[in-house]
């Protein structure tokens, strides 16, 4: 499963995106191109399986930030 995860000029997480998996099988494919603001960059991951049912977004950040790694 990918996610997007934004971080800001920082480096610190700030957001994160997680397509519904569900609806991109049955939907026209697209790549989002989204703005960002000086310093802050997205960065494409592939999501680990024990990060797929985390419902705290303190947690699910926090976990975030291990993964990419010039955090």
């Amino acid at each position: 499963m990918k996610a997007y995860v934004f971080t800001n000029a920082q480096g610190k997480v700030i957001g994160s995106f997680v397509p519904n998996q569900e609806q991109a099988t049955h939907a026209p494919s697209f790549q989002p191109i989204p703005h960002t603001e000086s310093g802050q960059k997205i960065h494409e991951i592939n999501l680990p399986t024990h990060l797929h049912n985390v419902t705290s977004p303190e947690e699910f950040h926090k976990e975030l930030a291990k993964l990419i790694p010039s955090l």
